[in-house]
């Protein structure tokens, strides 16, 4: 593994799927997967919501102080401010192509029928 703190994450992306399933079990397949789908997710998350919501909650009107600013409980009844969360809300669950393409059910029985091809490929 390569020294640094976050000197992992490259070598972490880096790791085929094949390469995994060739050498580990399925669980340990899965748990990559996993893995890689929650840092996407969490990135995506964070790139749509965080400019979006902290200007809108801080200047929201509800006199909170400190983290408490940042929450949506600082949003004080205007319409424009509560559309705008359910409008992030929309364009993560709604249109992130991951959440789709990429749902739980989907990648668990896609990999389970490419390792059945794969087992019987070579046997």
């Amino acid at each position: 593994m390569p020294s640094g703190l976050f000197n992992w994450f490259g070598r972490f992306f880096s790791i085929s799927d094949t390469h995994v399933l060739n050498h580990h079990s399925l669980d340990g397949f899965l748990l990559l997967r996993l893995l890689k789908m929650s840092v996407v997710s969490c990135v995506v998350g964070c790139l749509i919501t965080w400019p979006i919501l902290f200007p809108i909650n801080i200047t929201g009107g509800g006199g909170q102080k400190q983290f408490d600013m940042l929450s949506f409980s600082n949003v004080q009844n205007n319409y424009y401010r509560y559309l705008a969360h359910a409008g992030c809300a929309y364009l993560f669950f709604g249109e992130f192509p991951s959440t789709k393409v990429a749902s739980p059910d989907r990648v668990v029985n896609s990999h389970r029928l490419r390792r059945i091809h794969h087992h019987h490929d070579h046997a």
